[in-house]
């Protein structure tokens, strides 16, 4: 069950926070999966960090690129992904030794997208996580209308994708707010999505993150994304 999956993990100047995002990596309650490491040009340790941690790992394989950011880091590593499935993890967050376990099982409900939920933590907090082993499943019409009014993230973290979605349809480069531009994509191409509704997924809010950081005309990217969501839905969804 387990060699299904790969985890895709874009780096960039996190040195303070990739050893922790490794090591719950490495601590899954399941055997036989694939870590892959992009660093993205970082300029401090974390790429050397992911060298270091390749070398003691089997399963992790690093790749080092020239900074493109989130979106041409994901996609670069989704080229080199061997499994059917793959799921993303910042590398400033980190995960319940469940993480993996529990998106595997999402797919014997014959769901094609399996969301598991999240903690949000500030760097002084750290909270504790629900864990079970229940899913619902939804249509892609109810997932997309759950994901509208926020009871479902854009997030591409937290959930396990097949493959050829990001193939085919690969994160936008030089957007922010990414994930709002494709995962009501992938959602739309899927006959069923399962929710887990066990933590196991620590997001961290951060300075110096994406979210934390000053304002400026990019952030507008997230008004002409959700544009498209809604042109999307008006299409496909009316309803």
């Amino acid at each position: 069950m387990s060699d299904k999956v790969t985890v895709v993990v874009p780096v960039f100047n996190v040195e303070k926070y990739l050893d922790r995002c490794i090591k719950t990596l490495l601590q899954q309650t399941v055997s036989e999966y694939h870590i892959i490491l992009v660093d993205d040009g970082s300029t401090d340790s974390s790429g050397k960090k992911c060298d270091e941690w390749a070398s003691k790992s089997d399963i992790i394989t690093t790749f080092h690129k020239v900074n493109g950011g989130l979106s041409d880091a994901r996609n670069y590593g989704v080229q080199y992904v061997k499994t059917k499935y793959v799921t993303f993890v910042d590398s400033d967050d980190y995960v319940e030794p469940q993480y993996i376990e529990l998106l595997l099982k999402g797919l014997d409900t014959g769901a094609d997208i399996v969301v598991t939920y999240h903690v949000q933590e500030y760097e002084d907090t750290q909270k504790k996580a629900t864990i079970t082993n229940l899913f619902d499943t939804y249509s892609a019409e109810k997932a997309l209308e759950m994901m509208c009014y926020e009871k479902l993230s854009t997030s591409a973290w937290g959930k396990l994708f097949p493959k050829k979605y990001i193939l085919d349809d690969p994160f936008p480069v030089g957007k922010l707010y990414e994930d709002l531009w494709t995962i009501y994509k992938y959602i739309g191409r899927s006959k069923k999505i399962a929710f887990n509704k066990s933590q196991t997924y620590h997001y961290l809010q951060r300075k110096g993150s994406i979210r934390q950081g000053k304002w400026n005309k990019k952030c507008f990217d997230v008004m002409e994304g959700t544009k498209n969501l809604l042109k999307y839905i008006n299409q496909n969804y009316p309803k």
